[in-house]
């Protein structure tokens, strides 16, 4: 979701006076594709041949090698707070494309914003705009402010309108696609896409009502101007800049399906593929370890030997009414009933002796 806010022209955003007095028509010198107006990959020797550059340093553009989109090299922009205007302003930029001789217009590059060299800054800048008029700020321009994109377009230099794109990502590529139907009235039209994504469909005037705009790209700091702000160093990678005429698509300007150079396409194909064998290799073994190793039915098997454990202390709790056994058992009483037993059998054997004795003796005085 974008948002959109009114802003007023800064008056110390004044432009260069005339920055391509002899370019008055669309070149398509660099061009590869019949729907392609420029096209600048970076895989050459030199970059931006026959093109308008505003280079004031020996830093100010680069070819590199590290990062790139797509191929072997992209171009690197540069600029200091300390760096002396060139045309009337702090920046490195490049003219890509003449004055459009057509309303119907496509334009696409790859930015990326290495994190160590482009730190928040609440001043903006500008790193594309379509040019128009000197004295003035452009009617359509891209700039950062505060890490976040913003779009800023209309036709009266009074009543510019400010769309947030989102936030500047950064230490990683981000294609832009714009498609523009260059006009001063409500026939205008604005379409971006960010990575193949469409995140913004502007209607409305996007210029003023003055000459076809062309298209810069680089860094152009005004802040910087006659002042400082919160950082000193601004550095940006661009790769696959591209125009396109009236009969491009979204599909011809974006890098993966666009009729880029050969060379362009085999450096990121194989290192997605190695990097997802890799990937996807450990993901299937994981599963199968499981499913083939032992602790899984092992643990079971521990829980059912652990319950029959308690059981046993359960079973050997009957055993203590074992002792109800000796509660019967006749130690406790033989030991006072033999005495008794003794006793009473001393007595029988006295009666008895007696009783015999007294017999023995009747038969006896009988038998007298």
């Amino acid at each position: 979701m974008v948002g959109a806010v009114t802003f007023s022209c800064e008056q110390k955003e004044l432009d260069e006076v005339n920055p391509s007095a002899g370019l008055t028509a669309e070149s398509t010198g660099n061009a590869t594709s019949a729907n392609y107006i420029f096209q600048e990959t970076f895989e050459g020797s030199s970059a931006f041949s026959g093109r308008h550059t505003q280079f004031g340093t020996s830093y100010s553009f680069q070819m590199a090698t590290n990062p790139v989109f797509a191929g072997a090299k992209s171009g690197r922009f540069e600029l200091r707070s300390s760096d002396g205007q060139v045309a009337n302003g702090t920046r490195a930029e490049v003219i890509v494309a003449d004055p459009a001789t057509n309303k119907n217009r496509w334009y696409s590059f790859a930015a990326y914003f290495p994190a160590k060299d482009y730190a928040y800054d609440s001043g903006s800048e500008v790193i594309s705009q379509w040019w128009q008029t000197s004295g003035s700020t452009q009617a359509t321009s891209l700039r950062v402010r505060k890490d976040r994109l913003i779009l800023r377009t209309g036709n009266d230099p009074k009543s510019l309108k400010e769309i947030d794109l989102g936030a500047v990502t950064k230490d990683s590529w981000q294609e832009y696609v714009f498609h523009f139907i260059h006009s001063n009235g409500s026939d205008g039209l604005i379409e971006v896409w960010r990575n193949g994504t469409k995140i913004l469909e502007q209607k409305g005037g996007n210029m003023y009502n003055d000459k076809m705009p062309n298209w810069k790209i680089g860094i152009y700091k005004a802040s910087w101007n006659s002042g400082s702000t919160e950082t000193s160093k601004r550095v940006i990678y661009y790769d696959n800049i591209r125009v396109g005429n009236e009969n491009a698509t979204l599909a011809s300007m974006t890098t993966t399906t666009a009729d880029a150079p050969v060379t362009t396409q085999p450096e990121p194909a194989p290192t997605e593929p190695e990097q997802e064998p890799v990937i996807t290799e450990p993901a299937p073994s994981a599963p199968s370890e499981p499913e083939v190793s032992e602790p899984a039915p092992s643990e079971p098997s521990e829980p059912e030997t652990t319950e029959p454990e308690p059981t046993e202390p359960e079973t050997t709790q009957p055993e203590p009414t074992k002792p109800s056994e000796p509660e019967v058992s006749e130690p406790e009483p033989s030991d006072s009933d033999k005495d008794k037993y003794k006793n009473r059998g001393h007595e029988r054997r006295e009666r008895k002796d007696r009783s015999y004795g007294y017999s023995k003796s009747y038969s006896r005085a009988k038998g007298k």
